[in-house]
């Protein structure tokens, strides 16, 4: 039944590439870098990015409310009197946004956090993690409704590294009192990543030390952060498991996969809101080298992870799995990209009409190039797309699409002798 199923789709379904309108230039400095986006599907799309003003590096950001077409002035978000940096940004159904990133208070790096309400500015950033302890880079989730979830990893006093969290369920007006400690303070924890969605769901996943080798954790709560049940781990033992990334819909469908000892792709799932999981982890892929860059989106009941293969010093191919039942079952293994050039920074998303879009830069003559493809079913994929056909000093590519399928896309580059954060749109 499996394979008819694929086979049906990969006859009926015909791929088409999108059509990106002309990239535009967003930032006003002289060197910006790492932009984030968040969009909805009022049209409402929030880019920030990391800035160097004056000595320090300070988060900024533009709002636009046509779906990325026109933005309003660049403002900056974060205080300047010190560097912020690594930030994130998520955005409701109702148009407020919340932006975390990490700030350093003159003695440790902190979590700080900004919130913006529909049509308004930004708000004084705020502290999230607690001081004297230098904390890491923060991950975000928020539902369609406002409610808000933060996790990040830092150092304590048994010198070990932990993973914290805080959540509101105002879209970032108000906080919870304290930091919750979600892992054992005498153990090592680290890349936390989070899940939030409007069925009361969060999850939180990070890698967990267990004598020499490292395990996939996980903690849910069925009320937004305010209690956590115990902690479990959802991959096996006796194996190097890393990069955990986690995707999920509004029924309680959560998907979680990881990198393996180096060259396996792994993957747990719950249909219950973290209750329950599968005893033994699916195996996604066993590559032969190093795989690097593993990505996860979903909507609904469509799952794609994309990971990058067979990289070596001078090539790698963007490989991927699609599930279109919530991770029961995969497709097999596809080569997304052409095999044989230097790819790197891939970026995956599925929008609202089930549409996947996997961007990455491609190594060509000097330069990288901005490379789109999209699919409507993860087997048929389009034409490639060149977004941007000369990019240099890139460290970002971001892609965030909108519940009825439009898309944005931001990267930063070096242009007229400064490195900027341009921006296109398109949509199915």
């Amino acid at each position: 039944m499996f394979k008819k199923f694929f086979v049906f789709l990969f006859v009926a379904v015909n791929a088409f590439s999108l059509t990106w309108n002309a990239a535009q230039t967003l930032s006003d400095g002289v060197k910006s870098y790492d932009p984030q986006i968040a969009l909805n599907s009022l049209g409402e799309a929030v880019v920030i990015w990391t800035q160097y003003v004056n000595g320090n590096y300070a988060i900024m950001g533009r709002y636009s409310d046509d779906y990325g077409t026109t933005f309003s002035s660049v403002v900056m978000i974060s205080n300047p009197s010190q560097s912020a940096t690594d930030p994130k940004v998520v955005i409701d159904e109702a148009g407020n946004a919340v932006a975390v990133w990490k700030y350093f208070d003159g003695s440790n790096f902190r979590i700080q956090e900004s919130y913006k309400e529909a049509q308004q500015n930004w708000s004084t950033p705020a502290y999230l993690s607690p001081e004297k302890n230098n904390a890491n880079i923060a991950e975000i989730s928020m539902s369609a409704d406002g409610k808000a979830v933060v996790v990040w990893e830092r150092d304590n006093i048994t010198k070990r590294t932990v993973i914290g969290e805080r959540h509101s369920i105002d879209a970032g007006k108000n906080w919870s009192a304290n930091e919750t400690i979600l892992t054992n303070v005498n153990i090592y924890s680290e890349t936390p990543k989070i899940f939030v969605s409007n069925s009361n769901i969060a999850i939180a996943v990070w890698k967990e030390q267990c004598g020499n080798y490292m395990r996939i954790a996980e903690r849910h709560s069925s009320d937004f952060g305010d209690n956590w049940s115990a902690r479990s781990f959802i991959s096996e033992d006796e194996a190097a498991s890393v990069t955990p990334q986690i995707a999920g819909d509004d029924s309680g469908n959560v998907v979680v996969c990881w990198v393996e000892n180096k060259f396996i792709v792994k993957m747990n799932r719950t249909a219950d809101k973290g209750e329950t999981w599968l005893g033994t982890p699916v195996t996604l892929s066993t590559e032969t080298k190093f795989l690097q860059g593993l990505q996860i989106s979903m909507n609904q009941a469509k799952v794609m992870v994309i990971w990058n293969k067979d990289y070596i010093s001078d090539q790698a191919t963007v490989a991927g799995r699609v599930s279109a039942d919530y991770g029961q079952n995969w497709a097999p293994v596809i080569d997304i990209s052409e095999v044989g050039k230097y790819i790197i920074r891939q970026t995956v998303s599925v929008n609202g009409l089930g549409n996947i879009i996997v961007a990455w830069l491609e190594y060509s003559d000097d330069h990288y190039k901005v490379i789109e493809k999209d699919s409507v079913d993860g087997l048929v994929w389009s034409s490639q797309v060149v977004m941007d056909g000369s990019v240099t000093d890139i460290t970002k590519l971001f892609i965030a699409t909108s519940a009825d399928g439009n898309v944005i896309g931001a990267w930063n580059t070096y242009d007229s002798g400064k490195i900027v954060i341009k921006e296109a749109t398109a949509s199915f």
